[in-house]
C-alpha cells in the first residue's frame, strides 16, 4: 500500500505540471517530482508577470504596436519554484518619415508656395501675395545678346592721285623716257625747256587711290536683354500652378521630402556693355583713267587747244619752236573717282557679365 500511495502521488504531481504549462506557457515547476525529505525545499509559486505597455508612434509614423498580454502567474504547488515574470509588450512604431505637412526642416526657411513667369513679362501684381508683398527671386539667368549691330556708313573723303608721268624728249616712241619727280611739280605743273627738234613723248602711270573714312553707327547697349524665371515666394499653401518649397542657404543639399533643388538669387545686376564700333578700310576708292595735258607755253598758262595729253600708253608730239630756248609745260588733270571704297565694320562686341546677388537654394516637394 505504502508503494501504490508513493506512485499515486507522483501522478498527480506530473498532472499539475501539465496544467500549468497549458494555462500559463510559464516555467514554475510547481509540482516537480522532489522528494519530500530533499534539503531543497521548494517555495510557493510566485505570480505572473505584468505585461509591458505598447510603445507610443513617432511623429507622423503609424501607431505603436499593441503591448503583450500580461503574463499569467504560476500555479501554487505544494513546493513549486516563484513563477518567471511576464515579457513586457513591444515597443512601438519608430519616428515618422520627414514629411511636407508641417514646417520647413530645421535651418531651412518657409514651407512657401512658389509661382514663376518668365521674366520681363510678369504680370503687374505679380508679387503681391493676397495684400502681402512676397519675396522675389529669380533663377536660369541667362544674358542675350544686347549690343545694336555695328554698321559703316559711305567712304568720304577718298581721292585718286596721279601716278608716275614719264616723258620722253626729242623722240616720239618714250625712248629713254624719264619720269618726272614729285619735287619737280609745283601745284600741278611741271615746267621744262622744249627739245630743239620739236619731238616728245610720253606716258602716265595709273592713278593711286587715297582711302577716305566710314562714319560708324550702332553698338549701342540694350538693357533688358535677359532670359530667365522671375519666382515669388508667398507663406500659406500652394494653389493651381504653384509649388510648395523651402528656402535655404546657397550650396545647400535638399532635405529629405523637398528632392526639387533650384539655384535662385534674390537680385541680379547687369555690367554689360558694348564695345565701340570702327569702320576698316576693307576697299579704296576706284581710279579713273589718269592723264596729263601738254601745253606749249611755259608754267602752264593758257593755250589754245585743243591740248594734246599723255594716257596709260605712250604718245608721241612734235610741235616746231617758235623760238630758241622755248619752254614747255605739263599739267596734271583731275582723275575721276569711279567708286568711292568700302569699310567694314568691327567691335560691338558685348563685353561684361550678369552679376548674381543673394544667391540661395530653393528645394520643392514633388507635386
Amino acid at each position: 500500500m505504502g508503494h501504490g500511495l508513493m506512485v499515486g502521488t507522483t501522478m498527480s504531481k506530473r498532472v499539475l505540471l501539465l496544467l500549468a504549462f497549458a494555462l500559463g506557457g510559464c516555467t514554475a515547476f510547481a509540482g516537480a517530482d522532489v522528494p519530500e525529505d530533499s534539503p531543497r525545499k521548494l517555495s510557493k509559486g510566485g505570480s505572473g508577470g505584468t505585461g509591458g505597455d505598447g510603445g507610443t508612434g513617432g511623429d507622423g509614423g503609424g501607431s505603436g504596436a499593441q503591448g503583450g498580454s500580461s503574463g499569467q502567474g504560476g500555479l501554487s504547488g505544494s513546493s513549486g519554484q516563484s513563477g518567471a515574470a511576464g515579457t513586457g509588450g513591444s515597443s512601438g512604431g519608430g519616428s515618422g518619415g520627414g514629411g511636407t505637412g508641417g514646417g520647413a526642416p530645421l535651418g531651412w526657411q518657409g514651407p512657401f508656395r512658389v509661382a514663376q513667369a518668365s521674366l520681363g513679362s510678369e504680370p503687374s501684381n505679380f508679387a503681391d501675395c493676397g495684400g502681402k508683398q512676397g519675396e522675389l527671386y529669380v533663377e536660369g539667368l541667362e544674358g542675350l545678346p544686347a549690343c545694336s549691330p555695328c554698321a559703316c556708313g559711305v567712304m568720304e573723303g577718298g581721292s585718286c592721285i596721279h601716278g608716275p608721268v614719264e616723258v620722253a624728249l626729242g623722240n616720239q616712241q618714250c625712248g629713254n623716257a624719264q619720269v618726272i619727280q614729285a619735287s619737280q611739280w609745283q601745284n600741278g605743273c611741271f615746267d621744262f625747256e622744249a627739245p630743239a627738234n620739236g619731238d616728245i613723248s610720253g606716258r602716265v602711270q595709273p592713278g593711286v587711290p587715297v582711302a577716305g573714312s566710314c562714319k560708324a553707327s550702332g553698338g549701342a547697349f540694350q538693357p533688358g536683354q535677359v532670359k530667365g524665371q522671375a519666382l515669388r515666394l508667398c507663406e500659406g499653401s500652394a494653389g493651381a500652378g504653384e509649388q510648395r518649397c523651402v528656402l535655404g542657404a546657397a550650396g545647400e543639399a535638399c532635405p529629405e521630402g523637398w528632392p526639387q533643388r533650384r539655384e535662385v538669387s534674390r537680385n541680379f545686376v547687369d555690367q554689360r556693355s558694348c564695345e565701340a564700333c570702327a569702320c576698316e578700310v576693307a576697299s579704296p576708292p576706284t581710279c579713273g583713267v589718269a592723264t596729263v595735258q601738254l601745253r606749249f607755253v611755259p608754267d602752264c598758262g593758257s593755250d589754245f587747244g585743243p591740248l594734246p595729253g599723255f594716257g596709260p600708253e605712250c604718245a608721241g608730239f612734235f610741235h616746231a619752236l617758235t623760238s630758241p630756248q622755248e619752254h614747255w609745260s605739263i599739267n596734271t588733270v583731275p582723275i575721276k573717282l569711279e567708286a568711292p571704297g568700302g569699310c567694314t565694320p568691327k567691335g560691338g562686341t558685348l563685353q561684361g557679365e550678369l552679376t548674381q546677388e543673394g544667391p540661395a537654394t530653393l528645394c520643392c516637394a514633388t507635386p
